[in-house]
C-alpha cells in the first residue's frame, strides 16, 4: 500500500513539473484561468495498521447507597485485553477473590472478524456461545411500512455536555491524550437530576486507535468506576487467549435479526459459524 501511495505522489509531482513546459510549448498564457487548471488527484491517505498487544487492567467499582441505611460497596476485578494481527480481540474479566466467598469465575468474550463470530464462555464452565455476525449490508432495522404507526413522544433536549482537554501524558509506556466530559442528566419520574463525569485517556498512536489506558466514570455521590492500565506489551498475544477450553460444548446462535413484528419468528437469515477447534 505504501508503494501505491509513493507512486501516486511521484506521478502528482511529475505532473506538476510538466505543466509549465506544456504551457510554454503550446504558446498559451502562463497563468490560465482557474477553471482551466487541471485538477490533480489526491493520493489516498494510508490507514494505520492496528498493532497487536496484550494489556492488563485493574477495575474498581464503588457504589454508595442513596440512604444511610447501607455501607459503601467496593468491587474489584482484573481485566485482560488482547488483540492479534488478524484483528481478533479477547477480553477476560476476573473478579478479585474475597475471603470466605466462592472462587471467582472468569468471563471471556472474543470477537473474530475473520470467522465473523462473537464468542463467550466462563472459566470454569461447560459451554461456549458462538453468535454469528450479520453479513455486511444486512438489514438491522424495520422497513418503513413495518414501523409503529405512532412514533414515541420526543424527549426534551438534554443539556449540551462540556468537554475539558486534559492534555497528554504517558501511562505504562503508552502516550495518551485525556478528555473529561461532564453531562447533566435531567430528572425523570424515577430518578433525580444527576451529573455524569467521564474521563478518558486514549492512545495517540494511530496503530492503537481506540485503546484506553484509563477510564473514570463518576455519578456522584452514588457511583465511581475506574479502569486503570497496569501493564502493556506490544506484539502478538499468547495464542491460547483465543482458544476455547478443551471439552466445552459449542452452542451456535444465528446473527441478530430485526425486531419487526412481521418477521418475528422467521428463520435466521445467516447460519452461525463455529470457531476453529482448539489447537
Amino acid at each position: 500500500m505504501h508503494k501505491c501511495v509513493r507512486t501516486a505522489l511521484f506521478c502528482a509531482v511529475a505532473a506538476m513539473g510538466a505543466l509549465p513546459a506544456i504551457s510554454q510549448g503550446a504558446g498559451s498564457q502562463k497563468n490560465p484561468p482557474a477553471a482551466q487548471k487541471p485538477q490533480l488527484a489526491k493520493a489516498p491517505a494510508a490507514q494505520a495498521v492496528q498493532q497487536p498487544y496484550t494489556a492488563r487492567y485493574q477495575v474498581t467499582e464503588t457504589r454508595t447507597p442513596a440512604t444511610d441505611t447501607g455501607s459503601t460497596i467496593t468491587r474489584q476485578s482484573t481485566e485482560l485485553v488482547a488483540r492479534d494481527s488478524q484483528g481478533r480481540r479477547v477480553i477476560a474479566t476476573t473478579p478479585v477473590a474475597v475471603p470466605g466467598k466462592p472462587s471467582p469465575v472468569t468471563h471471556v468474550s472474543m470477537s473474530d472478524p475473520i470467522a465473523r463470530t462473537n464468542s463467550s464462555w466462563n472459566i470454569p464452565g461447560k459451554q461456549v456461545t458462538v453468535i454469528a455476525m450479520p453479513q455486511p449490508g444486512a438489514r438491522t432495522t424495520c422497513p418503513p411500512a413495518q414501523r409503529p404507526a405512532q412514533p414515541p413522544a420526543p424527549r426534551p433536549p438534554s443539556p449540551k455536555p462540556t468537554v475539558e482537554d486534559l492534555g497528554d501524558q504517558t501511562i505504562m509506556g503508552v502516550e495518551v491524550h485525556g478528555l473529561r466530559t461532564t453531562t447533566m442528566i435531567p430528572a425523570t419520574a424515577k430518578a433525580s437530576e444527576m451529573t455524569r463525569v467521564i474521563e478518558e485517556w486514549t492512545a495517540t498512536d494511530p496503530g492503537l486507535r481506540g485503546f484506553f489506558a484509563r477510564e473514570i466514570t463518576s455519578e456522584p455521590p452514588a457511583l465511581t468506576l475506574t479502569r486503570e492500565l497496569q501493564s502493556f506489551q506490544k506484539g502478538e498475544p499468547n495464542p491460547a487467549f483465543f482458544q476455547v477450553p478443551p471439552g466445552y460444548e459449542i452452542v451456535n446462535k444465528p446473527a441478530p435479526g430485526t425486531n419487526c413484528p412481521a418477521i418475528q419468528g422467521a428463520p435466521a437469515q445467516f447460519a452461525p459459524i463455529a470457531p476453529p477447534p482448539p489447537a
